[in-house]
C-alpha cells in the first residue's frame, strides 16, 4: 500500500494506493518519497501508473524486500511461480492467525 498526499481524482479523494506486490515496485522502479502518477482501475481501486522520475532528489531509497516476517519468528519466502510474499510460518505464524 502506498501512502500518498490526499489528492482528488475523479471527485474522489484519495490518500492511499495499491502497489500490487514488490515485483510491481522494482518494475516501475517505485522509492520512498517519489512523485507518482495515480490512476483509478475500474473508476474504483487508485494505482500507482509511474513514477515521475524527473522530481527524484538522489537520496530517495528504494524499498527493500523482507526477508523476515513480521511476527519475527518466520521468513518470508516467494515461490518461483507466484508474485507473492509469504510468511513460511503458516499455521504457526501469530499473524497469518489473524486473518484467518
Amino acid at each position: 500500500m502506498a501512502r500518498l498526499n490526499p489528492i482528488n481524482i475523479g471527485g474522489v479523494m484519495v490518500s492511499n494506493a495499491t502497489l500490487h506486490n514488490f515485483d510491481e515496485i522494482k518494475k516501475k522502479d517505485i522509492r520512498i518519497n517519489d512523485s507518482v502518477w495515480v490512476k483509478r482501475a475500474g473508476d474504483v481501486i487508485p494505482y500507482i501508473s509511474e513514477v515521475d522520475k524527473s522530481k527524484r532528489e538522489k537520496n530517495y531509497k528504494e524499498f527493500k524486500i523482507p526477508n523476515k516476517c513480521p511476527c519475527g519468528k518466520f521468513q518470508i519466502i516467494k515461490l518461483n511461480n507466484e508474485t507473492v510474499q509469504r510468511c513460511n510460518g503458516g499455521s504457526k505464524c501469530p499473524i497469518n492467525m489473524l486473518s484467518l
